[in-house]
């Protein structure tokens, strides 16, 4: 199978990983609850994920960057009437590759500096991580529905950002309205620090079993998926499977 990790485009921060020298600053759960108005009322889901940040020296230019390793899944929330959306774990940009948005949740508390620099701060502050916050722009995930949940090849993002042309600046979708029908839309993405006890969450299976069948996730069945279904199951999950 071409490696999905092929698909990923990840900052230089994230480039090495795993090298002897590394300093773990902290292990940390989080919950991301996804709230969607409809014309029945607000409909939500959430997800608890696992994060681990470290530093390591940066053998190519010196110094240290992040490692960063994240473990859990996307947010699923049930439409009713059989429809669904998935907050992915990044932004599907479809002709640039799938970005797997790992800095969560220091990205939020610190967002006075980006990247390997929020893992710095972190370690400055004694590794404390802790309290909610509101999830704004570009921190908030891209949106994805599977239109037929039995079919992979069905992909559609329904908010977030995509290049759709090459070389063009990317572009903002909102097309809930226009997938599920008037009354539809994002309300808001909020992050929860939990307890390190809280149970990671692992549901997508239950509803997307093709997951777990190696004819869809592995070649030749992967390579002839659409490139869109490709980039969002990609970010569907990330870490340890069980």
């Amino acid at each position: 199978m071409m490696s999905r990790r092929g698909l990923l485009w990840l900052s230089t921060g994230l480039a090495m990983l795993g090298l002897a020298g590394c300093e773990t600053v902290g292990v940390y759960r989080f919950r991301l609850t996804v709230e969607v108005d409809t014309p029945q009322g607000v409909r939500s889901g959430s997800s608890v994920m696992q994060v681990r940040y470290g530093i390591e020296p940066n053998i190519n230019g010196g110094g240290q960057q992040a490692d960063v390793d994240l473990d859990g899944e996307g947010v699923l929330i049930d439409l009713g009437g059989g429809r669904h959306v998935v907050a992915l774990l990044g932004q599907a940009l479809m002709q640039s590759g799938a970005f797997e948005r790992r800095f969560l949740p220091a990205e939020v508390f610190y967002p006075e500096v980006s990247g390997p620099q929020q893992i710095q701060a972190l370690k400055a502050s004694g590794g404390n991580l802790q309290g909610s916050a509101e999830l704004t722009g570009d921190q908030i995930p891209s949106m994805a529905t599977f239109q037929r949940a039995t079919d992979p090849a069905s992909a559609r993002v329904v908010h977030g950002k995509a290049l759709r042309d090459a070389g063009q600046a990317p572009v903002t979708i909102d097309d809930f309205a226009q997938v599920f029908g008037p009354g539809h839309g994002l309300k808001r993405v909020r992050l929860d620090m939990v307890s390190a006890d809280t149970p990671i969450t692992r549901r997508l299976e239950a509803t997307f079993g093709w997951l777990a069948d190696p004819a869809v996730m592995e070649n030749p069945g992967w390579s002839r998926l659409p490139e869109l279904s490709r980039l969002v199951i990609v970010l569907l999950r990330s870490g340890r499977r069980a």
